[in-house]
């Protein structure tokens, strides 16, 4: 219900039949090439994306209904933050609501709330252009929590967070899910990082 938007698939090599999904659209652009990982990937799409919102979404993700652009453009053109995040529900491989995501509903902590937990839905998040202008790109080199990083990363340099009581986004929550499925790995890196970050987890 918004236009104009601009889609970038980025596909290393799926083989369930994405790409040509992908490519039945004319207004996606669709990057075929292998790449470092998803922060890669992720950096590859900010880099292209000509927008003044960004966002993105990985392959188990969706947005919540067809006003989430139209509402979150109104929201930017409304004020002057630089980060607008909101709510999301998890659902089963079988489509079935499991339950609500949760979410920090009080940026005004993050600072200190960051330090024990992300608090962020990660596909119910947009930021301007000027975010990866200031505080560069995802880091390629976390597979797990590149996105809790970045939303710290961004604190730390003062960007303006808003909480905004909508859901904007859905996740699909099942065992091949890479956070869950590889649980053990995932907290691995969360507590690495955040001991880069904080200096104790």
């Amino acid at each position: 219900s918004y236009k104009p938007i601009e889609h970038i698939v980025l596909d290393p090599g799926s083989t369930d039949g994405s790409r040509n999904i992908a490519r039945y659209y004319r207004h996606v652009t669709l990057i075929e090439e292998p790449d470092e990982g998803q922060g890669d990937a992720v950096g590859t799409g900010i880099e292209m994306a000509k927008g003044d919102v960004i966002a993105w979404l990985n392959s188990d993700e969706s947005y919540y209904d067809n006003d989430v652009f139209k509402s979150v453009a109104t929201l930017f053109d409304e004020a002057d933050d630089e980060i607008i995040y909101g709510d999301g529900i998890f659902l089963s491989g079988e489509g079935e609501t499991i339950r609500d995501v949760y979410v920090n509903k009080h940026p005004d902590t993050l600072s200190w709330r960051f330090q024990q937990e992300d608090g962020i839905f990660q596909p119910a998040l947009f930021f301007r252009r000027s975010v990866p202008e200031k505080i560069g790109l995802p880091s390629k080199y976390l597979e797990y929590c590149m996105d809790y990083e970045y939303w710290i990363r961004a604190m730390k340099a003062g960007l303006k967070f808003r909480y905004v009581p909508q859901k904007f986004a859905k996740a699909y929550f099942h065992s091949d899910n890479k956070t869950l499925g590889q649980r053990g790995k995932s907290y691995q890196q969360v507590c690495e990082m955040l001991f880069d970050q904080f200096g104790y987890v």
